[in-house]
């Protein structure tokens, strides 16, 4: 019986993995081993293809599991069923079983440099105050784990930080494409900026590690499935499947949670990083550039778009 030797996917750890009728690569995803830990059902999976595929107008598609010869379709997976999604090959098809044209999606994910809050940052910029204070007012844990503050501490709140939904560093990005419009809080300007990228709106409280994993859009929430927490790389924190904590989705304040709108927009950035399947790899801008940043990253063949994330990261809160 003749075979098909199907490629690999990017992050060898992902074991749902999509191909076109020709053996190409769509998309890949990890899900847990554990199948009790499963939580991403079919309609989720289609949804999110749906960000990242671009077929034929008119054109219909399904996605049906593959068979071990990477060539014969199986059952096809239902847009409604209930059942979570199991690991393995899958192939897109349209209704009938056919050939149905799959490109990808031009989008990919902002680039982010890992921020590191220097101890007297915040008292520079008023508006990082406020959005920090916001935050955990509201939220008291961290809206993910449930990790507390400890009021006993000298430092209640020292394991966690308040995390921007949309990037204060993306704030041309914001204005061009009218983000603002999803935050309905009307707090001054000197709050929350002329922006309101400041917002509680655009923010959650996370634990300091998940803060990180969600600033390079490792871990998300979706706010179309009961604002469940989505993981993209291996879950070693139990998160996924989870709810999103009350504060975060529901505040006594409708002005304040989180803008599910603004969740959405990350979800789909996690999407366009961590499934598509020629997303191209990106180091993560993490490395400490000592005493002389500018040097440093004029050196970098990517120099300007990280001069412009470093200083709208760092300078935020006068721009925004």
């Amino acid at each position: 019986m003749a075979t098909r030797t199907l490629p690999p996917p990017r992050n060898p750890l992902s074991n749902i993995r999509l191909y076109d009728n020709g053996g190409n690569l769509l998309a890949a995803l990890v899900i847990p081993e554990d199948t009790a830990a499963r939580y991403i059902t079919p309609g989720m999976l289609y949804r999110y293809c749906s960000w990242i595929f671009i077929v034929p107008q008119n054109s219909t598609w399904d996605i049906y599991h593959l068979g071990q010869d990477g060539i014969t379709p199986g059952a096809k997976l239902r847009r409604d069923g209930h059942t979570k999604v199991s690991q393995g090959n899958y192939i897109v098809l349209d209704a009938v079983r056919g050939n149905v044209q799959v490109a990808l999606t031009d989008m990919r994910a902002p680039r982010r440099v890992v921020t590191r809050t220097r101890s007297t940052g915040s008292e520079r910029d008023p508006l990082q105050r406020n959005f920090r204070e916001s935050l955990r007012e509201r939220d008291q844990a961290c809206v993910m784990s449930g990790l507390k503050k400890r009021p006993e501490r000298e430092k209640p709140f020292s394991r966690l930080k308040a995390a921007h939904i949309f990037p204060i560093s993306r704030v041309s990005e914001w204005e061009r494409g009218n983000y603002q419009h999803f935050i309905s809080d009307t707090s001054p300007a000197h709050e929350i900026g002329e922006t309101k990228l400041y917002s509680p709106q655009n923010g959650l409280l996370l634990r300091t590690d998940i803060h990180e994993e969600f600033d390079d859009f490792s871990i998300g929430v979706d706010p179309d499935d009961d604002y469940r927490i989505i993981c993209f790389q291996v879950d070693d924190l139990g998160l996924g499947g989870q709810r999103l904590a009350i504060s975060g989705r529901c505040s006594t304040n409708e002005a304040r949670h989180a803008s599910p709108d603004l969740l959405k927009w990350h979800l789909m950035q996690c999407v366009y990083k961590n499934m598509k399947a020629n997303a191209e790899p990106e180091e993560v801008w993490e490395e400490d550039l000592g005493s002389n940043d500018m040097g440093q990253i004029l050196e970098q063949p990517d120099a300007g778009e990280r001069m412009e994330v470093e200083l709208l990261t760092r300078l935020g809160g006068l721009v925004a």
